[in-house]
């Protein structure tokens, strides 16, 4: 994949995407706060939001980060199970790897059905087909979709 041309509207969507992980930062400490009191009160809230990451497991320390800034902000975190790269794959045939693959893309599906809403980890604005089609999923399920990079366009959908 080639490097992103680094242009001035580049570097404004960088800086746009800062802020609203500012602003999330700081409404979400706000939200937990009050939730706190009122159960302290004794009054009833909802559950927490249940989140589920996507991405390539290329990025493994995407996942390990998200996971632990999302469980750390109050949600139940949803991620992948294992990654194919593994070495305890390593003794695997590739068509059994193909088979497992599909089987572990359907699954990522289901917790997509549980989740109320997705987080694409499009490390470098990279989405790749399983990716792609677990947004085209979630999207067709009417899930709330949150990047963790602000994507050039808005990827095409189908």
């Amino acid at each position: 994949m080639s490097e992103p041309k680094v242009t001035r509207e580049n570097e404004h969507l960088e800086w746009l995407n800062d802020r609203l992980k500012e602003e999330y930062d700081r409404h979400s400490r706000h939200y937990y706060a009050i939730k706190n009191a009122l159960i302290e009160h004794g009054a009833e809230v909802e559950r927490p939001t249940i989140v589920c990451l996507c991405g390539s497991t290329r990025f493994m320390d995407a996942f390990r980060r998200a996971s632990l800034e999302e469980t750390l902000g109050g949600k139940i975190v949803l991620s992948i199970g294992c990654d194919l790269r593994d070495s305890g794959f390593e003794t695997f045939t590739q068509e059994h790897l193909a088979e497992i693959k599909v089987e572990l893309d359907e699954l990522h599906l289901r917790k997509i059905d549980l989740a109320d809403e997705v987080f694409i980890l499009n490390v470098g604005g990279y989405i790749g087909k399983s990716t792609r089609n677990e947004l085209n999923y979630a999207k067709e399920k009417g899930k709330r979709i949150r990047f963790l990079e602000l994507p050039d366009v808005y990827p095409t959908l189908r």
